[in-house]
């Protein structure tokens, strides 16, 4: 019975093995990114990484090398199908495969509806929304023909809620939620599962700026009820999860990893 119960236990452990997968990680660079990688990593998988900076990219390859974990990188902005396109053809150069692809590329620029212009709403939802939206279609194209992959993408509490200051960044990610939904369900019978994480105001380097005026940090605290901010580790169990075998019979989710901001 012992042995039976073990057996049992072990099959159950290797969900969240993601040994001889490759995962490309998009936008990490930025301050949210470098603890998924690791986290991915540490769980097995063979990493691949964009991000528009290049000096960005040497860095967080340089942090991922000195523990002991190695991921090539190219340069891509997410807005030009070209980049997007030659970013996959590297893959799948390098490794033959696309697993898992998670985007964490993102823009945001506090400002009142009434202030603003044309040219800064074009710009949020061209690199939030429409990157998604090449990131998406480029995957796929790699990924049905292989019968099997996941696809993450980082949406926000403000594509759910009403926040201030936020109509085009919301408006984005809100979008980025509903393409989630609409491509999942196109895909479902295809082996690939899409869903989306979605972070509350998170700590990072680009957030100190906003903390840095008491009264905002304070605002923004008292919407979340578990009492602090956001950190770039707490996004780790749940991207290992919809990475993984664990999460085959979820798809066009969106996982709200906020403290219990968009409960209250």
């Amino acid at each position: 019975m012992a042995k039976e119960k073990r057996k049992a236990l072990s099959s159950y452990e290797k969900l969240f093995d993601l040994s001889q997968r490759v995962a490309l990680v998009v936008g990490a660079a930025g301050g949210l990114a470098g603890e998924t990688c690791l986290g991915l990593a540490q769980f097995g998988a063979t990493l691949f990484l964009g991000d528009i900076s290049g000096p960005g990219l040497q860095a967080v390859s340089k942090k991922l090398r000195e523990k002991g974990v190695e991921a090539p990188s190219q340069v891509v902005d997410v807005t030009k199908p070209g980049s997007v396109g030659k970013l996959m053809e590297a893959v799948l150069r390098r490794f033959g495969r696309l697993d898992i692809m998670i985007n964490f590329v993102g823009i945001a620029q506090p400002t009142p509806i009434d202030e603003i212009g044309v040219a800064e709403f074009e710009r949020i939802l061209d690199v939030n929304l429409k990157g998604s939206f090449l990131l998406t279609q480029h995957s796929l194209r790699l990924m049905l023909p292989q019968g099997s992959g996941k696809i993450i993408l980082v949406g926000s509490v403000s594509g759910q809620i009403g926040r201030p200051f936020s109509a085009h960044y919301s408006a984005s990610k809100g979008g980025v939620h509903a393409m989630v939904r609409t491509a999942a369900v196109e895909t479902a019978k295809r082996n690939i599962q899409i869903n989306s994480v979605a972070p509350v105001f998170t700590l990072t380097p680009i957030s100190a700026g906003v903390l840095s005026d008491p009264q905002r940090k304070r605002s923004i605290l008292a919407t979340i009820p578990i009492g602090r901010f956001g950190l770039p580790s707490d996004l780790v169990g749940a991207m290992i999860f919809l990475s993984s075998r664990a999460s085959d019979f979820m798809t066009g989710q969106t996982l709200f990893v906020d403290g219990g901001c968009t409960i209250s």
